[in-house]
């Protein structure tokens, strides 16, 4: 942030002026007194308000009739160009921050806007004065050291001295080795109290020892008491179980008679069954009393056939309804049953060829067996084939062999064998010829000996080789020939035992499937269309034996329901067709007898028309309820009755039991069995335990009474107590005092820790910069400021290197400038804050001011700097290197 304007309204003796101030150095020049410091503190007013009212504190506020405060406009690097006002009577002395575009703000933003500046950091780090040079002076060796690298890391030497103090808050509350402070004195004292509180516990160990006895026998006590209390509540269930047994007792009972209920029915469905009988109950009596007044009037007819058709008229019409249908399936019992006798015909025939002896047992593979069996074929023709080819193939062996045999034979004839002894004399003969020519040196002689020799020797020759050249190749002919029959052998031998698994197989399906072992399994293949056929057939057979039984359980059970058709007419399953026609033709002829009689006694018509519809009625029902009777096992009206009366004890039992099972419940478990004899012993049982426990409950009490009144006498010396209060209060107080103690540690350590942290990141950077301007500001005797061995040294123009305590006050005061600019130079680009500067340098001479002056003026390339002076050397370099000045 950089100030650009200030238009200060009235503060102290500044009225209505104007300053604008540059963006990198300004210097504002007067003498003492001209307002200098007041410009500074409006500057900090501006930004941090009014100070409060203090005697000590110089009051700004102008003796004129002017208003106490200004304006202040400044650059702010995220908000731009804004105007800060602030007026002592205005707003409660709050700022109004004028934004670029008009818009206004409060205090809370102008401090949020500044953070992390604030009045503090603002006096610290954007301020120098003299009085900040003087407090060198008086500091040591380690604190200067402390406080120079403090500024130069962190900008102010408030974290050193907020260490410093915690650190001496600590030593007044705790030293290793003081005495004085209060913790030491308070550990020293507990020390002592703690000595007397051992004496005195190992006088009272047996006072010790009965109060743990005390509290062990108190809690064996609640224990005793609270299983004593179980058990008689236990007891009294028990006694309650005995008394009411008798209640259980009808409840079991009434609990095994509704378990065995089958059939429950609800009161609604039970009312409509009692409806429905009476109904039925109506109607039969109406039938019953019609069918009389009828038969007194058949009693008229001459025919009994035409008085039983006129009797039963409603029955042979339901026959005629019912007839088409039950001549059809007495029909379809004929055609099956012809139907039946052909294929079990052909059933035989096809038996018979495929020599199946049980046609009820398996006899056709389906889907996996089919697939082993077409497997096995093929294994079985390739054995065949390998076993026609192998014994080819040794035929031509045995051939081959019987030829090899017959030419070793020949050339044998023909060699015959030479007698080599007459070979090897006459050989001898002619060496010895030819030798005995040689000495008597005779060479006819010994050539002519010499070639019979010569001959002698290649006839011998050729017998020998060329004997040995025929017979080789016959031999190994011979042993050619002998290794294949060999080999084949043995695949002759593994053919065999092929045809063994093969056979073992054939044997498993023959028994399953009853096929012919003998055929081959190709040919069991070619009869599997037959056996799927045979096997299709005997199922047709089987569903046609179903049909003609289903079809005849039908006319049967119509037979048993209509035995009126038995009786008078004869009608028979077997004949039914036959029977049919002449039950219908006798319908046709009482139908004209009847019509012949209605003519003939018109009076009775009503009474036969009203018996009719009765039945109807009755019939009608019936067929309706028929469903919910047969529903529960019944077949006519007449088990109603009893059906109902077994529902309704049905019903009174559930009540009972449901009541019988609130009135045992607080006693009993519903669901578990009881024995008054097991009850009664273990009443007895109880009886003895809780008498038992009783007792011991009574010996642990006497002895829990005397131990309590032994201690109760031992504390009557009321010195232990006491010591142990005394211990716990300063227990307590220690805890206190050392919590107090951890935390000035603590917070002393973290200031160490944040110095360290700093250190080590910002260092290196701070003693660069830092040695720039200490070699600017010594006039370049000094070229380096470094850290060694954990101390700040400086070294001079020559090598040489001096520690803190051997610079000179004016050069320690150079770095100290040195820090400072160092630290504002590194900080830079956060724009906090300009530095403004209040005569720091006016005990310097000619040369070391020029230095400062120019150490600012680079300095302001990065950070705005306004110096507050009435030095005149100030003012001649301020013209020299064209500085924005103000006069006051």
């Amino acid at each position: 942030m950089k100030i650009k304007q200030l238009n200060i309204v009235g503060f102290g003796k500044l009225i209505n002026k104007q300053v604008n101030l540059s963006d990198e150095m300004t210097l504002v020049f007067g003498v003492n007194e001209a307002g200098k410091s007041t410009m500074y503190h409006f500057i900090k007013t501006m930004l941090f308000g009014f100070p409060r009212k203090n005697a000590s504190l110089q009051s700004y506020e102008p003796r004129e009739q002017a208003l106490f405060g200004g304006e202040m406009v400044v650059d702010h690097p995220v908000y731009g160009e804004l105007t800060i006002k602030r007026f002592k009577t205005e707003n409660k002395g709050k700022a109004i921050v004028v934004l670029a575009n008009g818009s206004q703000a409060d205090e809370a933003f102008l401090q949020d806007m500044l953070a992390p500046l604030n009045e503090e950091l603002f006096d610290e780090v954007f301020r120098l004065d003299q009085n900040q040079l003087q407090s060198l002076a008086s500091l040591s060796e380690e604190n200067l050291q402390k406080q120079l690298l403090n500024i130069g890391l962190v900008g102010s030497k408030k974290l050193v001295e907020f260490q410093e103090n915690n650190l001496k808050l600590a030593d007044q509350v705790y030293r290793p080795r003081g005495k004085n402070p209060k913790l030491n004195q308070q550990l020293e004292e507990y020390e002592g109290l703690k000595q007397q509180l051992v004496q005195k516990e190992n006088e009272e160990k047996v006072y010790q020892k009965k109060l743990f006895d005390r509290d062990n026998l108190m809690d064996e006590i609640n224990e005793a008491q609270l299983f004593l209390q179980e058990e008689r509540q236990l007891t009294d269930k028990l006694g309650r179980r005995i008394n009411h047994f008798d209640d259980w007792l009808r409840f079991a009972e009434l609990k095994s008679e509704v378990e065995k209920i089958e059939i429950d029915l609800d009161d609604e469905t039970l009312g409509m069954y009692h409806k429905a009988y009476q109904k039925y109950q109506i109607l039969d009596e109406q039938e019953r009393r019609l069918t009389e007044e009828q038969l007194l009037h058949s009693a008229k007819t001459d025919s009994e056939e035409l008085a039983y058709y006129l009797n039963n008229e409603e029955q042979f019409r339901q026959y005629q309804q019912d007839r088409s249908l039950v001549e059809s399936f007495a029909r379809d019992v004929e055609q099956l049953k012809r139907s039946l006798a052909d294929k079990q015909e052909e059933i035989a025939t096809l038996k018979n060829h495929l020599k199946i002896e049980d046609i009820e047992e398996s006899f056709y593979p389906e889907n996996k067996g089919l697939k082993e069996i077409q497997a096995l074929a093929v294994r079985e023709l390739k054995l065949q084939k390998n076993y026609q080819e192998q014994r080819e193939r040794e035929r031509d062996l045995l051939q081959q062999k019987e030829k090899a045999v017959a030419t070793e034979l020949e050339v044998r004839q023909v060699s015959a064998p030479v007698d080599y002894k007459y070979l090897y004399g006459a050989f001898a003969f002619s060496i010895l010829a030819l030798g005995f020519s040689m000495i008597i040196k005779m060479k006819w002689f010994a050539l002519a000996f010499g070639l019979l020799g010569l001959g002698l020797l290649g006839y011998f020759l050729y017998q020998f080789f060329g004997k040995k050249e025929t017979e080789d190749p016959q031999q190994e002919l011979l042993a050619l020939l002998d290794q294949q029959m060999t080999k084949n052998s043995d695949w002759l031998t593994n053919l065999d035992q092929e045809a063994y698994k093969i056979k073992v197989e054939k044997q498993a399906y023959a028994g399953i499937y009853q096929f012919n072992q003998e055929k081959t399994a190709e040919q069991w293949l070619d009869e599997i269309n037959l056996r799927e056929r045979l096997f299709d057939m005997q199922v047709t057979t089987q569903e046609m034996i179903e049909s003609i039984a289903e079809n005849e359980k039908y006319l049967e059970d119509y037979l048993a329901n209509h035995s009126w058709l038995v009786e008078r007419f004869g009608v028979k399953v077997s004949e039914m067709p036959a029977k049919l026609s002449e039950v219908t033709n006798h319908i046709h002829l009482m139908q004209q007898k009847q019509q012949q009689y209605l003519l003939e006694n018109s009076d009775t018509y009503q009474i036969f028309d009203s018996l009719k519809n009765a039945r109807q009625q009755r019939k009608t029902l019936i067929n309706q309820f028929r469903p919910r009777l047969q529903q529960y096992g019944m077949t006519t009206f007449e088990e109603l009755p009893a059906f109902i009366k077994k529902q309704e004890a049905q019903q009174l039992a559930k009540n009972q039991l449901e009541h019988q099972q609130r009135l045992i419940t607080p006693n009993f478990n519903p669901e578990a069995t009881y024995d008054l004899e097991q009850l009664t012993a273990k009443q007895a049982e109880q009886a003895t335990k809780i008498k038992a426990l009783e007792q011991q409950l009574k010996d642990k009490q006497e002895a829990y009474d005397a131990l309590n009144y032994a201690i109760e006498r031992m504390e009557e010396d009321s010195s232990l107590a006491e010591l142990y209060q005394m211990e716990a209060n300063l227990r307590g107080e220690i805890n206190s005092v050392q919590d107090e103690w951890i935390v000035h540690k603590l917070v002393a350590q973290l200031s160490q820790d944040i110095q360290d942290v700093m250190g080590s990141e910002q260092l290196p950077q701070l003693l660069n910069v830092c040695s720039d301007y200490f070699n600017d500001l010594t006039l370049g005797n000094y070229q380096y400021c470094l850290f060694e061995k954990g101390q700040l040294v400086a070294q001079h123009a020559k090598g040489k290197k001096f520690t803190l305590s051997e610079l000179s006050t004016g050069t320690k005061d150079q770095l100290y400038m040195s820090m400072r600019l160092a630290f504002l130079t590194i900080h830079s680009d956060d724009r906090l804050a300009p530095l403004l500067i209040d005569d720091s340098w006016l005990h310097y001479d000619y040369q070391r001011k020029i230095a400062l002056f120019k150490a600012l003026h680079k300095l302001s390339r990065h950070v705005q700097v306004i110096c507050f002076s009435s030095d005149i050397t100030l003012k001649e370099f301020a013209e020299t290197y064209q500085v924005d000045m103000l006069n006051l």
